[in-house]
C-alpha cells in the first residue's frame, strides 16, 4: 500500500470494507488449504491443482474482484488486525524456509523466556556507535563470544 495515503486517497469506505472485508480475507495468502507436499515430490499437475487454495498476493485478488491493489491491501490489512492477535507474524517468522505451522509444537509468545528489568537496564545501558559496531564485525573483531563463554 502506498505509504502515508489514508483511506479517502486510496478510495476505501465503510462500506468496500463491508463489502470485501471476508472475500479479501480468505482469497489472500491467510488462508491456505494444502495437501500433501506437492512442491517438494515436483509433482506440477498437483501444485497447479491447488493453487486456489493456497492463496491469492494483494496484485491477484484485485484484477479478481475488481479493485485496485492498494484498496486490497487496506482492506487485507484492516481484516489482519481485527481477526488476529497482534503477535500472529512471528509465528510465520519462527518457521524458516520449508516447515509448516503446528499448533501443537506453538509455544505462545506470552509465555515464553522474558529477559529481567535488570537485564534490560544493563542491555539498555550498552549503546555502541553503529559505524564502529559495523567496523568491529566487518574485522570479526564482534562475534558470537560471550563472557559466559569464556568463563566456561
Amino acid at each position: 500500500m502506498a505509504r502515508g495515503l489514508d483511506r479517502r486517497q486510496i478510495g476505501v469506505t465503510d462500506a468496500m470494507l463491508h463489502s470485501y472485508g471476508d472475500l479479501v480475507f480468505r482469497l489472500s495468502n491467510n488462508v491456505q488449504r494444502r495437501e500433501g507436499d506437492p512442491i517438494r515430490l515436483k509433482q506440477w499437475d498437483e501444485v497447479e491443482r491447488q493453487r486456489p487454495a493456497t492463496g491469492l498476493s494483494d496484485a491477484q485478488i484485485a484484477a479478481r474482484v475488481g479493485l485496485t491493489e492498494d484498496q486490497v491491501t487496506y482492506i487485507r490489512n484492516r481484516e489482519e488486525i481485527t481477526r488476529m492477535r497482534t503477535n500472529n507474524f512471528q509465528r510465520l517468522l519462527e518457521l524458516g524456509g520449508g516447515r509448516r505451522f503446528r499448533e501443537e509444537r506453538f509455544v505462545a509468545h506470552e509465555d515464553r523466556f522474558r529477559f529481567g528489568e535488570d537485564a534490560m537496564r544493563l542491555k539498555e545501558a550498552m549503546r555502541f556507535d553503529p559505524e564502529r559496531a559495523r567496523h568491529y564485525i566487518e574485522q570479526g573483531w564482534w562475534n558470537d563470544d560471550t563472557l559466559r563463554s569464556w568463563l566456561a
